[in-house]
């Protein structure tokens, strides 16, 4: 049996705009669906930035997935980038700054690409996949 890894997006999307939502869920999931299963996918008003949504993606990619987040950086572009590796997680975060090129378009605000072993997740989203997979 294949083994898997969580590929998890968490972005902050300006506007409340529904097209800007759905316009990322496709740009995202064209970019990784050759590499890994869509899993799910929320979106959510956000209090902290004022008119915006936090969207969650999740994928499931095969282990190893090696220099897997540099690749999906690389593939989501922009600069300034920041990324952590170590033995324990893998996590690189975007924020808006002075010269930096965002990700994806005007809309993205804030960004989070995190590789999660299945042994960290809850229990209940290790095991099935939920009933809105659109793969």
């Amino acid at each position: 049996m294949e083994k898997y890894i969580r590929l998890a997006f968490r972005i902050v999307v300006l506007g409340f705009d529904a097209a800007n939502v759905q316009e990322l869920l496709r740009q995202i999931k064209t970019m990784i669906s050759p590499i890994g299963l869509f899993y799910d996918f929320s979106s959510n008003p956000y209090p902290k930035v004022s008119g915006s949504n936090m969207v969650r993606i999740e994928f499931d990619v095969p282990i190893p997935f090696e220099s897997g987040l540099e690749k999906v950086v690389e593939l989501l572009g922009g600069s300034g980038w920041h990324i952590v590796n170590d033995d324990d997680e893998q996590v690189a975060i975007w924020a808006a700054g002075d010269g930096l090129s965002r990700p994806l378009g005007d809309y993205f605000h804030w960004g989070e690409i995190q590789l999660i072993p299945f042994n960290q997740l809850a229990a209940s989203r290790r095991l099935s996949r939920p009933e809105n997979d659109a793969r």
